[in-house]
C-alpha cells in the first residue's frame, strides 16, 4: 500500500475467524509492542513516513481462556509529492545559445520531458530528453522561450511542472558613417547612426 505525504489508508484485517468476544489490536514497528493503535477490525493509517503495521485476534472463551492469534502485517509506503525546478528565468542582450544546467527534481517523482513555447522571435532547442542539457539558440535577433520541466510522480503523488523563460535582446549596434576626407578648415558633418536595442 502505498500513500502520497500527508495521505491516509484504511488497513483491514481479512480472514480467518473470530473466537467469543473477539478484538483486534493493531500495532506499529512489532506484533505486540509499542502502543496500541487500534481495537477495530480496520484501522486508519496516517504514517509520516514508511511504516509497517501488524494486527491481531485476541478472544475470551466461555472458560475465561484467552486466545492470542499471531500477527498479520502489511507496509505502508509514503511517498512525497515531487517539486520541480526548471531553473531561474534568463534574460541576456545578444542571440547567444543557453544550455539549461540548474534544473533540479525533488521528491519522489522522475523526469519526463521538456517542453517548450516559443512567444516571440525564433529559436532552435535541442536536447530536451536529458533534466540538464536543453540548449536554446536564438535564430532572430530577439525573441522569448518558455521552456516546462515536467515531473512523472510516484504513484499515488501528482505529476507536476516548472517554467523557464528566457528572453533575449539585440544586441545595440553603432555605425559611424563613412569615412570622410577634408581640405581646409570647412566644417565636418557626420552622418553616423546608434541601433537601439530591441526588446
Amino acid at each position: 500500500t502505498s500513500l502520497c505525504g500527508g495521505g491516509s489508508t484504511v488497513l483491514t484485517l481479512a480472514g480467518g475467524t473470530n473466537g467469543s468476544g473477539a478484538t483486534y489490536q493493531w500495532y506499529a514497528g512489532g506484533c505486540g509492542s509499542g502502543s496500541l493503535l487500534g481495537t477495530g477490525s480496520s484501522y486508519t493509517a496516517s504514517p509520516g513516513s514508511t511504516t509497517t503495521y501488524y494486527v491481531r485476534r485476541v478472544a475470551s472463551g466461555a472458560n475465561a481462556c484467552t486466545n492470542t492469534t499471531g500477527c498479520a502485517s502489511v507496509t505502508v509506503t509514503v511517498n512525497t509529492q515531487p517539486v520541480a525546478n526548471a531553473g531561474t528565468d534568463q534574460t541576456q542582450c545578444n542571440n547567444n545559445a543557453h544550455t539549461i544546467s540548474g534544473a533540479s527534481i525533488t521528491g519522489s517523482g522522475t523526469f519526463n520531458n521538456w517542453t517548450s513555447v516559443v512567444n516571440s522571435g525564433t529559436a532552435n532547442i535541442t536536447n530536451t530528453t536529458t533534466l540538464n542539457g536543453p540548449t536554446i539558440t536564438p535564430t532572430s535577433g530577439a525573441g522569448q522561450v518558455t521552456m516546462t520541466l515536467n515531473v512523472n510522480g510516484t504513484s499515488p503523488c501528482s505529476n507536476t511542472s516548472d517554467v523557464m523563460v528566457m528572453t533575449w535582446s539585440a544586441s545595440p549596434a553603432a555605425n559611424a558613417g563613412p569615412d570622410m576626407g577634408q581640405c581646409g578648415g570647412a566644417n565636418l558633418f557626420f552622418t553616423g547612426s546608434i541601433g537601439t536595442k530591441a526588446i
